[in-house]
């Protein structure tokens, strides 16, 4: 009932607007503890838990694709994940995948998302490292648009802003996004 709510609400939104696109932000479940002991007995299936929490995302994202595609193909949807799928070698933290249930890579795989922007707010100095996530994600599209996610309201990113849109460059990325364009508006690029 939530999903087909949902997905009615943000499909009125294409319906009625001039909108290029949709983006979910925060499409994840919250840390825990996660009170859905109940909805998991009554819904779950003898599914595992983890499996069951990601199942639902993916479920709720393959409906709104298919019910806004069919009512604007032109339209894209996209994700803004957290900026580690799963922890790597120089870049381990919290992870998308285990500890807030996204399936970001799944929903890139079955095209159910056009373009995924994860949130990379770190440098490239410490763990978890700007550079190895970047090339994490890029390697990781399968074939979609993958627009880095830059956390310029951090200092120590912003100190070496333009290296992070070079090694964005270099590895081939849609694109970048700002969060947020005001801590770059008065910044002198040199590039």
């Amino acid at each position: 009932e939530v999903r087909k709510y949902l997905v009615e609400l943000i499909n009125e939104i294409v319906q009625n607007y001039n909108v290029d696109g949709i983006q979910l932000d925060f499409i994840r479940y919250p840390q825990e503890p996660i009170l859905d002991n109940d909805s998991f007995k009554q819904f779950g299936d003898g599914e595992k838990k983890s499996n069951w929490r990601r199942n639902n995302i993916t479920k709720f994202i393959t409906q709104l694709n298919e019910r806004i595609k069919a009512t604007n193909p032109k339209i894209k949807l996209g994700v803004t994940p957290i900026g580690i799928y799963k922890s790597i070698t120089n870049a381990s933290g919290m992870e998308g995948f285990s500890d807030v249930f996204q399936d970001t890579r799944e929903w890139l795989k079955l095209g159910i998302i056009d373009y995924a922007v994860p949130q990379i707010y770190w440098d490239t100095r410490t763990n978890p490292k700007f550079d190895v996530l970047a090339k994490d994600w890029v390697s990781n599209s399968f074939g979609k648009n993958i627009i880095i996610g830059i956390g310029a309201y951090k200092p120590e990113v912003l100190n070496e802003v333009e290296r992070e849109i070079n090694i964005t460059r270099t590895l081939g990325a849609s694109g970048m996004a700002f969060f947020r364009y005001r801590n770059i508006e008065h910044k002198r690029f040199y590039s």
